[in-house]
């Protein structure tokens, strides 16, 4: 589903949930780290991308569409791209760009969504919000243009049974479009 992470001298600032555990048989607070809503990615109307039938068994596959990168030497820039329509007809395709020390990340949504939230779960205690951006202890973070910003702590798990909190940042979109964060 397009997810992002991004590491910088080995530590990860821009980082994946993991999993916690494949078999919760004990409350985890009643989270699945697997789900949508705590991926770098996109989530269309509070639902999952592809839905889950069963603990191991999931439904209504997303259908990938182009998926390619591209390093620009002489310019100094470098570009991954991917796409995918889900099982609502939502289509969500995302283009990286790293761009001398910036990276540059554009989402196009597009469907019959009500919302979408483009989250990121920031590996940093230092986290202010001024207006649009998002000042942390490994650089900014600017928002999308019209968006709600949306700042919290969530549980992620570096490794198995494993937990600890990080904070999320979600911008709230209310129509289709080009969203870039930088």
């Amino acid at each position: 589903t397009l997810h992002f992470d991004l590491w910088y001298k080995g530590e990860s600032i821009i980082c994946d949930a993991g999993t916690f555990s494949y078999n919760p048989l004990f409350n985890f607070e009643n989270i699945d780290l697997r789900s949508i809503h705590f991926h770098n990615s996109v989530s269309f109307d509070g639902a999952e991308p592809m839905p889950l039938l069963d603990r191991f068994l999931i439904g209504g596959w997303i259908k990938s569409g182009i998926i390619e990168s591209k390093t620009i030497v002489n310019n100094g820039y470098k570009v991954w791209c991917g796409s995918y329509k889900d099982y609502a007809g939502n289509k969500h395709t995302r283009i990286i760009r790293f761009i001398y020390d910036d990276w540059i990340i554009e989402d196009t949504l597009e469907g019959k969504l009500k919302y979408a939230l483009i989250g990121l779960n920031l590996n940093t205690s230092i986290c202010k919000l001024t207006k649009s951006v998002i000042h942390t202890s490994f650089g900014i973070i600017t928002a999308p243009e019209y968006s709600k910003i949306l700042l919290k702590e969530i549980a992620v798990s570096d490794y198995y049974m494993e937990k600890h909190t990080v904070k999320r940042v979600e911008f709230y979109i209310d129509r289709e479009g080009v969203f870039v964060t930088k």
